[in-house]
């Protein structure tokens, strides 16, 4: 395993507005070589913060992308289940385009993000 080096790592924030910036001078001009911020929650609303963070990201030339925490879930049917994953993924689109300008993504290419869930409709957890 090779030791770390400032030099040669690359390293990077994940926020969300659940991470207060109080001092963005410091956290841009500083830290990271790039940041990636979320676009919208497991709640199916969109991050508070998305816009503006993107913009001073780019303000202070930090390359920054984004992510979807995803919403998984149980559903009767292919067709409800294709139904919302399509409204989600146009509501990260929508939301790409209000933060980056019409058919751009960021500087780092967008992701999906899926951990744990427990379905509140169902109370099935595991998914």
């Amino acid at each position: 395993m090779q030791a770390k080096n400032a030099t040669t790592d690359i390293e990077g924030l994940d926020l969300s507005s659940y991470q207060t910036i109080t001092n963005a001078d410091l956290l841009y001009e500083k830290c990271p070589h790039y940041i990636i911020f979320r676009a919208y929650g497991s709640s199916g609303t969109a991050d508070t913060t998305f816009v503006t963070r993107v913009q001073q990201a780019q303000a202070y030339g930090v390359p920054c992308g984004s992510y979807y925490f995803g919403q998984p879930r149980y559903f009767a049917t292919d067709a409800e289940a294709i139904a919302h994953a399509e409204g989600q993924a146009q509501q990260y689109v929508t939301k790409l385009n209000e933060a980056f300008g019409a058919g751009k993504t960021g500087d780092i290419t967008p992701f999906l993000d899926i951990e744990e869930y427990t379905d509140s409709a169902t109370s099935t957890a595991g998914y």
